[in-house]
């Protein structure tokens, strides 16, 4: 694993029954690939994680495959309850658009927007919260 870029993966309960909840920054793209490849490379195929995406982007045509060949659901009750039926941990990014598009002087504020549905869906489903803090991708792609 690259050193210096993940800290924590090994520290992941070692049932399934888990939600990774995580910041977004900088439109999302550096930290999701990174996370992807340094999820595969910890855990490889033997753990699959379901990443939750905004329902609309599986309505872009060419994006649905990628989505869910990436093993992604939609950010959805029924999007979660699918990834459960399968015994897959859930990885959310409450916060979305609003925390992917914040200026880049607020890098490092994390607020989810208020949002708080991820806890309801903890409950819901018995899932041990894991929190992921992700910090500098904003300086990836500044937004004014």
């Amino acid at each position: 694993m690259w050193p210096g870029l993940f800290y924590g993966l090994s520290k992941l309960p070692s049932h399934n029954q888990f939600i990774v909840v995580a910041n977004h920054s900088g439109m999302g793209s550096a930290e999701l690939w990174s996370l992807l490849v340094g999820w595969h490379e910890r855990f490889g195929m033997e753990r699959p994680v379901a990443g939750m995406a905004h329902p609309a982007a599986f309505r872009v045509p060419f994006l649905r495959p990628v989505l869910q060949g990436l093993g992604a659901v939609e950010a959805t009750q029924m999007g979660a309850c699918k990834a459960r039926l399968a015994d897959v941990p859930l990885l959310i990014f409450p916060g979305g658009d609003h925390e992917a598009m914040r200026p880049y002087w607020q890098g490092d504020r994390v607020d989810f927007a208020g949002r708080k549905g991820w806890i309801r869906l903890a409950r819901k489903h018995g899932l041990t919260i894991e929190p992921m803090a992700i910090v500098g991708s904003h300086k990836t792609l500044p937004i004014v």
